[in-house]
């Protein structure tokens, strides 16, 4: 059978629960959802790598999930966002909209109403900035290491990478030697973001293009066509090595949780496909 590996993207931080509980549960989920979509996947064949707590070492004042308390460089991070809807929105890399006005953009693009896309805001930007906002943070270096230890340990088959733990897979399959990956799916992966992910990768994109990490032999993506975080959807315009670049749709209504990319029978099939 095939050894996956996921790697959960932003909005997954357990702070009542250790981080073995919190992988725990979130390999339940995985697992669960795999199988709805036709994945055959035994028990123990998949877990998933938990890195959240480690860009959540300080206690913040007010919800996570308020965008109004978000910091200029947290900002710059909505900025990226926007300036893929409306580029009139931005001006040198800074959002020129109010607030309220660059979150109903998004939310009209990605089909979801104002609350639901600001709460989603307010984290996404948060966690890319804890992550991305300094090359030597020690959130990014142990969440990196974490998951680069986990594919020591498990030595995959297959990595499943969703959201930001995309961006934390790939640096971590690049930071030192591991087992060899079959098959690596990327699922609404902002890899490519401009300003704010492509250009802070680690190793930067040489000649303006990233490279497929070593050592993995296969690389799948897959993008919702209304999911904002996914920009571009097309991976293979800015990284040489990806094999399967496809659209595909996970829901009218939902257009990032990694539940709907999770039971997609494009992930089923590429998984099937390595026998």
């Amino acid at each position: 059978m095939t050894r996956i590996l996921g790697v959960h993207g932003i909005g997954n931080h357990d702070p009542h629960r250790s981080a073995a509980e919190a992988a725990e549960r979130l390999t339940a989920t995985w697992r669960r959802h795999l199988t709805a979509g036709g994945a055959e996947v035994r028990p123990d064949d998949v877990r998933v790598a938990y890195w959240a707590h480690h860009l959540h070492r300080r206690r913040r004042q007010g919800p996570e999930t308020d965008p109004h308390g978000l910091s200029p460089a947290e900002l710059d991070v909505l900025a990226a966002l926007v300036a893929e809807v409306d580029a009139t929105a931005v001006r040198q890399g800074r959002l020129t909209l109010p607030l309220r006005q660059a979150i109903a953009l998004l939310a009209a693009r990605g089909g979801v109403t104002v609350p639901v896309m600001s709460a989603f805001v307010a984290v996404f930007c948060r966690e890319v900035h804890a992550y991305l906002g300094h090359p030597d943070a020690p959130g990014r270096a142990s969440a990196r290491d974490s998951v680069a230890e986990s594919i020591t340990e498990h030595r995959p088959r297959v990595v499943i990478a969703h959201s930001l733990g995309s961006v934390i897979a790939y640096e971590a399959l690049w930071s030192r030697p591991g087992p060899d990956v079959d098959l690596l799916v990327t699922l609404g992966s902002p890899l490519g973001l401009p300003s704010v992910v492509f250009e802070r990768l680690c190793p930067a994109p040489r000649n303006g293009l990233g490279q497929r990490p070593p050592r993995v032999r296969r690389w799948v993506n897959l993008a919702d066509p209304g999911d904002i975080v996914a920009i571009p959807r097309w991976l293979a315009t800015k990284f040489t090595g990806v094999d399967t670049d496809r659209e595909a749709s996970i829901h009218s209504v939902d257009f990032h949780r990694v539940a709907s990319y999770l039971r997609l029978p494009d992930l089923a099939r590429a998984i099937a496909e390595l026998g």
